[in-house]
């Protein structure tokens, strides 16, 4: 059975911290979030992939509200971050 995860999400804010920016990749069978820099994924996002099959992964970045990094005056600061995001596939 082949499984698909993300391998690593890196959230790279120019000048505020990076908790106040999240990931959230989604399949129709599973999510992870990401929030910091460097996380690894750990969330099987579908199973039982082949070379035939057909996948939507959904990627939605958004600030946090209840961060306090997330305010009028320093939203500027939050505009030019950057995410990365690999995925790794395994056969097992």
């Amino acid at each position: 059975m082949n499984t698909l995860r993300v391998g690593h999400c890196t959230i790279t804010p120019t000048t505020a911290k990076p908790e106040a920016v999240k990931v959230l990749v989604a399949t129709s069978t599973a999510a992870e979030e990401f929030d910091g820099t460097g996380a690894d994924g750990s969330t099987t996002l579908q199973s039982a992939l082949t070379d035939e099959t057909v996948m939507q992964v959904k990627v939605y970045i958004y600030w946090d509200g209840a961060d306090s990094d997330v305010y009028t005056n320093n939203i500027d600061n939050l505009l030019s971050t950057s995410v990365e995001i690999t995925f790794t596939g395994l056969v097992g």
